[in-house]
């Protein structure tokens, strides 16, 4: 067996590691966005104001703008917090009614979602993983069983 030939068998065993890896990241997320989606619940919030944070650590400064909303909870509690930075918080008003989705045993642990989106990083994953345990598995199942094969036609007389 070459030199070449040992290092891409390695090359390949890693990425078939980190292929399985991957995939279990995306199964292990797939379970917590199913967790989540049959227990929290859904309402309406209002934007009642935005927060702008100032990134200073690039040479142009970065404005990052946070969402603070309300909600009110079936038994009339109302609920305030700030959402988490996301780009699309730009597009939003002071007044603009969003859907949230709250933990009911715990309504502060809120936030602005869709679940169109909520499977689409652990699909990427799941896909990505297949990839790199498809692709590389190939070569080192080839390699394994040409290896035996010639084994088995070196003892032949």
């Amino acid at each position: 067996m070459s030199t070449t030939s040992k290092v891409t068998l390695i090359a390949n065993i890693c990425l078939i590691l980190l292929g399985f890896s991957t995939f279990a990241w995306g199964v292990n997320i797939t379970k917590k966005n199913i967790w989540i989606k049959e227990t929290y619940q859904k309402t309406t919030g209002t934007v009642y104001d935005i927060k702008t944070e100032y990134n200073y650590g690039a040479e142009v400064a970065a404005a990052m703008d946070y969402l603070q909303i309300e909600f009110g909870l079936p038994s009339g509690e109302i609920i305030k917090f700030t959402n988490d930075y996301n780009r699309e918080n730009i597009k939003h008003k002071i007044g603009d009614v969003l859907p949230i989705y709250y933990n009911p045993a715990n309504p502060k642990d809120a936030y602005v979602a869709d679940y169109r989106f909520l499977f689409t990083t652990a699909g990427v994953l799941i896909l990505m993983g297949g990839v790199l345990i498809i692709y590389p598995g190939q070569y080192v199942i080839k390699y394994f069983f040409d290896k035996k094969n010639n084994t088995q036609n070196k003892k032949r007389p």
